[in-house]
């Protein structure tokens, strides 16, 4: 993953504004266990294109493994926003509900 990292910051060198990129980086960072740098890199993602549906959802996962549920919570209400037809994240958005509202 340290190789893909180096080739991904070299590509957003060259394209600073590609979303997809910023995307598998934050995938990368994430296996190596750089969880604060992969929550950095999805948000530039989601703010270059905010329609990017497993950002969103990578984004809550992390969130949620770090505890911030209500954070958790947005991200896969967007993600629900962008494709309703995911059960498995309505129910996410479900069950945090009921968690939150504890």
């Amino acid at each position: 993953f340290l190789k893909a990292i180096e080739l991904f910051n070299k590509a957003l060198d060259i394209d600073p504004e590609a979303p997809f990129v910023y995307f598998l980086l934050g995938n990368s960072y994430s296996r190596i266990g750089r969880i604060i740098d992969a929550i950095k890199v999805y948000d530039l993602a989601i703010f270059l294109d905010f329609d990017i549906y497993d950002a969103h959802v990578e984004f809550a996962i992390k969130y949620e493994r770090m505890g911030r549920l209500k954070r958790a919570l947005k991200e896969y209400i967007a993600a629900y926003e962008i494709d309703p037809r995911d059960d498995s994240v309505k129910e996410k958005v479900e069950f945090l509900r009921g968690k939150i509202k504890m």
